[in-house]
């Protein structure tokens, strides 16, 4: 009997102190892999290795769950993915989640997304075009450099700060606008931007580090005069344009003029939004200092060309 209980105990304590190995979380949903999290979202954690993917889409939801979260790492390396559907429901793309998908041509961030991490997009080589929808407050470190085919950028207007090397070592970029609501460009934003030619800067930056456009020789900065975008420039010994009347129309400052700035000044007129006084002044296409139905009749006559 005590030899039995004895062996008992041992089991027991063997039971207590044997570590439990846990399964990989992920799971495989269509072209991607996924874990859950917190029984309340999904996140997507890499690519369905079984498929070999160009087209990827991301899912909106996945048995039930939002898809919330492209993941660290996620489709890092994925050199065969040349194209990205992401869906509305997405609010973070972390680090290094498309980092060296050297054949991806272009994104379009949505409008849903909040956060793009360090590196998210670093060296995507073939990437000549991204479009930053209006949630993204900040760009993370390094989160474009080295995408050495980037032509065309277009920033949301949420954005508040270009971060850290953010667009560096992008020689294909010649001209940037930089969207109205953004306060501060950070160290080496642009660092060797080597073809970079022209960069508008709107009043509401007040902060640029001295390194910012470091090694983009060739830049001329495009500001309002009196702005502190003149300031930087003739500390930093770069030259210097004042806006010119090219920009009328571009209402909400992303650097075309479209439909969405239509939309803006019929709301404005209708007394459905307010205008910046920066604003005020694009939509200003009369040139009478009167904003009325004169500017949205000749906004609407640029636009038709």
């Amino acid at each position: 009997m005590k030899k039995v209980s004895a062996i008992l105990l041992v089991f027991v304590y063997m039971c207590m102190v044997v570590p439990v190995v846990l399964a990989d979380e992920s799971e495989i949903y269509g072209q991607v892999e996924y874990k859950i999290v917190n029984e309340s979202y999904a996140e997507i954690t890499g690519v369905n290795s079984a498929g070999n993917i160009s087209a990827l889409i991301i899912p909106e939801e996945i048995n039930g769950y939002p898809v919330t979260a492209i993941g660290a790492e996620a489709f890092y390396e994925q050199v065969r993915i040349e194209s990205v559907t992401i869906p509305e429901s997405i609010t973070a793309i972390c680090e290094w989640a498309f980092a060296e998908c050297t054949s991806l041509k272009s994104i379009t961030i949505p409008d849903s997304v909040k956060t793009i991490g360090d590196e998210a997009f670093h060296h995507c080589t073939s990437l000549e075009s991204v479009v930053i929808g209006d949630g993204v407050e900040n760009i993370g470190f390094d989160a474009f450099g080295s995408c050495t085919s980037l032509k065309s950028v277009t920033l949301g207007n949420g954005i508040k700060t270009i971060g850290i090397c953010a667009f560096a070592a992008c020689p294909s970029l010649e001209n940037m606008i930089i969207s109205q609501n953004v306060t501060e460009i950070q160290n080496g934003a642009f660092y060797a931007c080597t073809n970079l030619k022209s960069v508008v800067i709107p009043e509401n930056v007040t902060k640029i580090a001295d390194n910012a456009f470091e090694n983009c020789k060739e830049l001329i900065i495009c500001g309002k005069s009196g702005s502190y975008a003149e300031e930087y420039a003739k500390k930093c010994s770069i030259m210097f344009e004042l806006l010119q009347d090219s920009n009328k129309g571009d209402i909400n400052g992303d650097g075309n003029i479209n439909s969405r700035d239509i939309s803006i000044l019929q709301k404005y007129l209708m007394g459905m939004a307010e205008l910046s006084e920066e604003q005020l002044n694009f939509a200003d296409t009369s040139n009478d200092n009167v904003i009325n139905s004169r500017d949205l009749a000749a906004l609407q006559k640029k636009i038709a060309g």
